[in-house]
């Protein structure tokens, strides 16, 4: 981290207090933020690179199938196949569906926003960049 990123980081947070006051009326609406407690940046695993489209190859592989749980909004892919040496590969995922029902969620209980913690396995036309834009700028 520089050393203007925490003043810059304060001045985002005032900037976006008063964009959102002057939206929705003074403090109606909470400010959050979500920022990772490791000291250091961890070492990426070498499969946290894929694209959405990789993920949908490797659905192809014997083993490999995808679910989705409704009542969560979760969309997960599990590899439970032979050659396992583990018991189970579980690995979440965002799908359009699942981020169309945290959407309606937000729209139903009038929320201001969403955080997205990790984009990297957005679509490589950013579909699900759009989708967020789409909905939530209306």
């Amino acid at each position: 981290m520089e050393a203007e990123d925490r003043e810059n980081f304060i001045l985002l947070l005032a900037e976006l207090r008063a964009a959102m006051d002057s939206a929705f009326g003074p403090g109606r609406k909470s400010l959050t933020a979500c920022a990772s407690g490791a000291p250091v940046e961890p070492e990426r695993p070498t499969w946290d690179t894929l694209a959405q489209e990789d993920l949908l190859e490797l659905l192809q592989t014997p083993g490999w199938h995808s679910a989705y749980d409704a009542r969560a909004g979760g969309a997960y892919l599990v590899y439970d196949g032979p050659d396992n040496p583990f018991d189970r590969w579980f690995l979440s995922v965002e799908t359009a569906r699942s981020l169309g029902q945290k959407l309606d969620l937000i729209r139903n209980a009038d929320l201001a926003g969403i955080i997205v913690w990790e984009a990297s396995l957005d679509t490589k036309n950013h579909s699900f960049a759009a989708q967020l834009r789409d909905t939530l700028l209306k």
